[in-house]
């Protein structure tokens, strides 16, 4: 190493005060650009945090953490992307890192990921789709997502329990009692499918109330066949136009956020 480098603790004490979404504003005006020349009809936002697995507790950001792969310690990054639909390649728009829960200024990481919108859309982005997981179906998120003007279209959870209206005397059931009966529809095949799935997923859709949430959702369950017993996925959005396969759409557009944190790691 150089004998003028800095230190890592000096580098840690300097990215408390590092904006970094400052950092990514002439990416943002090159997305733009791009939205103006192509329209906004085949893009969505996407949201999702990742892990970055770190030793020492001097390192910026790092807490205690979980993650789908169980607790670590190190940094959890949120990242906003806005997905091309067309060709499934993520553009990363802004990120934050998130805090752990025992830190005096914590922020849950959903209304992290609201401010990331939200300054996206004063910034210039038009209120497009935004695409989560099921850590993201909070009736909160979704209720705040609907107010700022956007479309959610996310995964919900299995367990989630779910009426058909939002009378409070109507019974409760887990989302897959509501589509034992419902007639499937097959869906059409990409060229992203697996060559031995080319039988084709079919899913089922019907309207429903979570989480004593107020809004409506058009919930789909997705099968891997036509004739599947127990679906694989919940996908939900606040567009009660939109069509399961359009839903499905979005909900696998999102799978590009995933895919972006692989190469870059």
């Amino acid at each position: 190493d150089s004998p003028w480098s800095p230190s890592v603790s000096s580098l840690c004490r300097a990215a408390e005060k590092f904006v970094p979404n400052r950092f990514m504003k002439r990416n943002r005006n090159r997305i733009l650009k791009k939205l103006q020349e192509r329209g906004h009809g085949d893009f969505c936002f996407a949201v999702d945090d990742t892990a970055n697995p770190k030793y020492g507790s001097s390192v910026f950001g790092s807490a205690k953490f979980r993650s789908s792969a169980g607790p670590f310690f190190g940094q959890k990054v949120l990242v906003l992307v806005i997905v091309d639909l067309k060709t499934r390649q993520a553009l990363p728009i802004s990120y934050a890192f998130l805090t752990g829960k025992k830190d005096p200024s914590h922020v849950p990481g959903h209304y992290r990921a609201l401010d990331l919108i939200e300054e996206a859309l004063h910034e210039g982005f038009p209120p497009l789709p935004v695409a989560a997981d099921s850590w993201f179906d909070s009736k909160e998120f979704i209720q705040e997502i609907k107010k700022i003007g956007c479309v959610f279209v996310g995964e919900l959870k299995g367990n989630r329990l779910a009426r058909p209206n939002i009378n409070k005397g109507t019974p409760r059931q887990k989302l897959v009692k509501w589509f034992e009966k419902i007639k499937r529809i097959r869906l059409s095949q990409t060229k992203y499918q697996k060559r031995q799935e080319k039988r084709g997923k079919a899913f089922s859709g019907k309207t429903l109330f979570i989480n004593e949430l107020a809004l409506p959702l058009n919930v789909i369950a997705v099968y891997n066949r036509l004739n599947g017993k127990i679906p694989f996925a919940f996908y939900a959005t606040t567009d009660s136009s939109m069509t399961g396969s359009k839903l499905w759409r979005y909900s696998r557009a999102r799978w590009a956020i995933e895919v972006l944190f692989r190469d870059l790691k």
